[in-house]
């Protein structure tokens, strides 16, 4: 789901919740800033005409919250907030309108203990459905509680969501979507495959034992019998 919104000063800012974060964060976000900041620049630009500048443009925010965080963000736990920095290696003072965060609330979830911030409680309200969790974020803050009412209306009277902002970055993710699964697929045959092999590598070494064991049974079976033949000798003698 998308959450397309102006701020009061013209700044754009796009909150966007994924079940499960998408591969390829970085690319793909930044072909989204793009779309957003071409946006505007049309916009403003159609509107101010010759009088238009660069200095008319303002920052666009993307922010991610990822219920189940993808690997790049899982292998940097327990950091859950991922901001984007951009710096010149010379310190030049120069502005970019790209500003992009990452949430791994799942990584939150795991490592949070207590609710002591107003962020702490939105990510909390965020990421967990727990009874105990909610009892503990409407006792610090009371008017999370009507968020929670309002949960229940939609869940009863479904509303339609907002569309993807551009078309052409909805066959983008829905690709991705397709290449994931895929992937998915081929990792579970992979692993398929790594079982059989083993259950393979196993079966022989049961083979292989048993051949053993019938060797080591027919040795016994010879020491046996020419144990007796000694013992008849011995008996002779």
């Amino acid at each position: 789901m998308d959450i397309n919104i102006e701020l009061t000063d013209g700044s754009i800012t796009d909150i966007e919740m994924q079940k499960i974060g998408y591969l390829f964060p970085g690319e793909r976000s930044s072909c989204y800033i793009a779309d957003f900041i071409m946006r505007q620049y049309n916009r403003i630009k159609s509107e101010k005409g010759k009088r238009f500048t660069y200095r008319d443009m303002k920052p666009v925010y993307l922010i991610v919250l990822m219920e189940q965080s993808s690997t790049a963000f899982k292998a940097v736990s327990p950091h859950f907030m991922h901001r984007e920095q951009i710096s010149y290696d010379s310190n030049a003072n120069v502005t970019s309108l790209s500003n992009i965060l990452y949430v791994s609330l799942d990584t939150f979830h795991e490592v949070s203990q207590n609710i002591n911030t107003k962020l702490q409680a939105w990510l909390t309200f965020l990421s967990s459905a727990e009874p105990k969790d909610i009892l503990n974020l409407i006792t610090k803050y009371s008017e999370f509680e009507e968020y929670y009412h309002d949960i229940v209306a939609f869940r009863k009277k479904p509303k339609e969501l907002i569309s993807m902002y551009s078309e052409a970055l909805a066959i983008l993710d829905h690709n991705t979507e397709l290449y994931m699964i895929n992937e998915l697929q081929n990792a579970i045959k992979e692993k398929e495959t790594v079982i059989a092999e083993l259950d393979s590598t196993i079966l022989e070494k049961n083979n292989t034992i048993a051949e053993k064991e019938n060797t080591i049974a027919e040795k016994d079976a010879i020491i046996a019998m020419l144990q007796r033949q000694i013992d008849a000798l011995n008996n002779q003698n």
